[in-house]
């Protein structure tokens, strides 16, 4: 994945993944990403959203526990492939 964000883009690697929910009625997102650490330690790092539908189609709420903080974020689809290879979203949201 790549953007245009001061917080995502501080982390060379990463690997974004989407899945249903169980029930069907959701999604999960899982981001896995690498952190340098200041001792110049590699880590890699992941999280696990909660994805819910909005009322309005192509758009997101996103929530995660990160190191204790509840992090709230809206994200809305802005462009896809037909082939669903690729994905542009836009998001706004603090913790």
């Amino acid at each position: 994945a790549c953007g245009a964000n001061v917080a995502y883009d501080q982390f060379p690697s990463q690997n974004q993944l989407f899945y249903p929910s169980a029930k069907g009625d959701s999604m999960w997102y899982d981001p896995v990403f690498r952190v340098e650490t200041i001792d110049g330690r590699n880590v890699w790092c992941k999280r696990h959203y909660r994805v819910r539908n909005e009322k309005v189609p192509g758009t997101f709420r996103f929530s995660v526990l990160d190191n204790g903080v509840t992090s709230d974020e809206f994200w809305t689809i802005v462009d896809v492939a037909e082939d669903l290879s690729w994905i542009v979203f836009h998001y706004a949201g603090a913790a």
